[in-house]
């Protein structure tokens, strides 16, 4: 994490990094949100943000998108974009509470997290994530990883 960064900063600059990508205002407001929760836990989110935007710049964000929310999510393109496919998933958390939803790949999955640990910060709600091996659970004050030998606690001036 940048440490000579405030997260409102971190927050701003990722926002506007991805509105000059061509998101819609709404969204890009999502994923600033999501890389400062990243940030929270001392998660690289800008520099996977960066990588991501080099890559999906220009490209019609539609062909990135889940195409339908039934089965199995996918996209036009090969991959699905976290900074689609998280928004999306945040809408259907209070409609689908516990059900378990499969998407196809997700070009940097982490970013997703970002989106969902937000959601888990404005309600009550766990998340689990799963991707190649990799399993997280997203809680309103902490992130665990059996896998990556990860816990980290949020600390509440961070937030």
């Amino acid at each position: 994490m940048d440490s000579k960064r405030s997260l409102n900063e971190i927050e701003h600059t990722c926002r506007k990094a991805a509105r000059g990508c061509g998101l819609p205002w709404g969204v890009a407001d999502e994923v600033g949100k999501a890389v400062r929760w990243l940030h929270v836990f001392n998660l690289d989110g800008t520099r996977i943000l960066a990588m991501l935007l080099e890559r999906v710049d220009h490209h019609e964000p539609v062909k990135l998108a889940p195409r339908e929310l039934d089965g199995t999510w996918s996209a036009v393109d090969a991959m699905l974009s976290p900074l689609l496919v998280g928004p999306t998933l945040c809408d259907c958390l209070g409609m689908m509470a516990n059900r378990e939803i499969e998407t196809g790949s997700i070009a940097w999955p982490l970013l997703t997290a970002g989106f969902l640990g937000q959601a888990a910060l404005e309600s009550t709600q766990s998340v689990r994530m799963c991707w190649q091996g990799v399993v997280l659970d997203l809680h309103r004050d902490f992130l665990w990883s059996k896998e990556i030998t990860m816990i980290c606690t949020a600390h509440p001036r961070n937030r």
